[in-house]
């Protein structure tokens, strides 16, 4: 057995520190700054879709880059105030339910990241179950993750 496999076996035996190689120090760190960035990337989108479905204007502004730009079934809109404007139009409507299930997402690092989302827009009183395919893009600035672009594609009836 090599020697300094022998001293570093004794020593945890003995409960003596050893040096940790900073390459491993420097990959766990990171490994926790992903773990964490992964994390609140997860609670923001489902924080963009819970406030949605909450009607809940200032939980969604929040979410909401001051330059989104929002895309309905192909139709345009740009600016959080805009996209505000169309949200607050469906949140008068109090019959809907918009169930979902978070695909697939992947981050690029800890400042930007996408994420696909499968939902459904419910509302019995109309006889309504679309079926809807959602891409956001979400980027963090300033600490706190935020929807740059959220399109949503009705995929069946």
């Amino acid at each position: 057995m090599p020697r300094k496999k022998i001293i570093a076996l004794v020593a945890l035996a003995l409960g003596v520190g050893v040096a940790v190689p900073t390459t491993v120090a420097s990959a766990s760190a990171s490994q926790r700054e992903d773990h964490s960035c992964a994390r609140s990337f997860d609670a923001a989108v489902h924080e963009d879709m819970d406030a949605f479905n909450a009607r809940d204007v200032d939980r969604y502004t929040r979410i909401l880059h001051p330059r989104v730009i929002g895309v309905t079934n192909g139709k345009v809109t740009a600016g959080r105030d805009a996209v505000l404007a169309d949200a607050k139009r469906m949140f008068a409507v109090k019959t809907w339910r918009f169930p979902y299930t978070i695909r697939t997402s992947e981050l690029y690092g800890c400042d930007s990241g996408v994420t696909i989302v499968d939902a459904n827009w419910l509302d019995e009183t109309q006889g309504l179950d679309l079926k809807i395919t959602i891409d956001m893009t979400l980027v963090r600035e300033h600490g706190r993750w935020q929807v740059v672009t959220d399109a949503s594609t009705q995929v069946s009836p």
